[in-house]
């Protein structure tokens, strides 16, 4: 009748071409994300947390969208959740000026781990993504990098890095 009727997904159709079943599929680029943001905030790195703490706004409006939604950690010898997923910018941002420099530790396995964690509770029909504001280096993970890309392959949780090594943070 012309109504919009919501909840559909591609399964609920059945196309045929000549009489011939054909695949639907559909852009999983407009599914919403679930993020979380793993922040390494070891003394390495304490001079490039004020840069961080600013990246609240950017994140929320380029890459959220309006259904996206993102959790907070930060680690050092730690590894701390400073908001659970929200979609509330102001959450957001109030998580990121939480940041507090720690030990001179990383557990950059361990907690890309906790984050792949968090991301596999969320719904299937989300996608998952991790970015890790880090250095390179893990100096006191339980966790091998291996185990680390085989729960995240499992759990359909893509990574991104972004790297701010030593040389980069003394400046």
């Amino acid at each position: 009748n012309g109504n919009v009727i919501n909840g559909l997904v591609p399964k609920d159709f059945r196309l045929l071409d000549n009489d011939k079943p054909q695949v639907i599929t559909e852009d999983i680029a407009l599914h919403p994300i679930s993020m979380v943001i793993a922040v390494q905030a070891s003394l390495e790195v304490e001079k490039m947390l004020p840069a961080v703490q600013k990246l609240g706004s950017a994140i929320q409006a380029q890459i959220l969208g309006d259904d996206g939604e993102v959790a907070v950690l930060q680690f050092d010898s730690r590894i701390t959740t400073l908001t659970d997923f929200t979609s509330d910018p102001d959450k957001f941002s109030m998580a990121l000026k939480k940041l507090k420099v720690g030990s001179s530790t990383s557990r950059l396995n361990d907690a890309t781990n906790e984050g792949i964690t968090l991301l596999r509770k969320r719904p299937s029909s989300r996608r998952r993504v991790l970015l890790l504001i880090s250095e390179s280096g893990d100096n006191s993970s339980e966790l091998r990098p291996r185990e680390v890309l085989s729960a995240a392959e499992f759990a359909n949780v893509v990574i991104y890095s972004i790297d701010i090594s030593r040389l980069v943070s003394q400046i």
